[in-house]
């Protein structure tokens, strides 16, 4: 009977283990991690990296865990590119939890591969109340603003606009997305590349 009552007690401790798993952690940009990129390589699923108001000149990989947040705190907070090539990339399998929020994209170069502000590679994040403005792509570039292939995005309550240069799509270029959302989305002020007759879609 002892030895029973010690296995039922051992079943009971790991059962309340997987029942209330760790809480997902607030990371503070610049406070507990310099860089947004080192906030993103430090967090965890479910995480949040919080970034306070400034500008931060970065060109940001995210890493692959799925459902890390970047929130900003606002559209003061500003990810700026540099012209050293995309602003923020995600490529793989990263799902709707994975979130970009509230906050300015501005300055990214598109010189050899699409997507000068957000490129997202068979990603379906969740873009929500983000400006996206002033990024500048090489002359057979696509989706100089932001740039999907092969996921499903959200894109919702975003501002596109004043991005220039590229192919197709100077705000927005979505290929082979099927399932993605565009939805309150202010889009105005893109081009394409000026003066060439093949290149169309300055808006989306």
């Amino acid at each position: 009977m002892r030895t029973n009552a010690f296995i039922d007690i051992i079943v009971l401790f790991f059962c309340t283990l997987t029942a209330f798993p760790s809480l997902a952690a607030t990371i503070l940009v610049p406070t507990d991690q310099p860089t947004i990129q080192a906030c993103l390589d430090s967090a965890e699923a479910g995480d949040e990296c919080v970034v306070q108001e400034g500008t931060y000149y970065e060109n940001v990989v995210w890493p692959d865990s799925d459902g890390i947040i970047l929130r900003g705190t606002g559209p003061r907070t500003v990810i700026d590119g540099s012209g050293a090539g995309p602003v923020i990339v995600i490529e793989g399998a990263h799902g709707p939890a994975t979130s970009i929020l509230d906050l300015s994209v501005t300055l990214g170069y598109a010189g050899h591969e699409h997507g000068a502000g957000i490129r997202l590679v068979g990603s379906s994040p969740t873009i929500e109340s983000v400006i996206v403005a002033r990024n500048v792509s090489n002359l057979y570039m696509d989706g100089t603003g932001i740039y999907a292939i092969g996921g499903g995005p959200v894109i919702r309550q975003c501002v596109i606009q004043d991005n220039h240069g590229g192919y197709r799509g100077g705000g927005i270029c979505l290929e082979l997305c099927e399932g993605a959302l565009v939805e309150g989305c202010l889009i105005r002020k893109n081009e394409t590349a000026s003066g060439w007759g093949f290149a169309y879609g300055a808006g989306i």
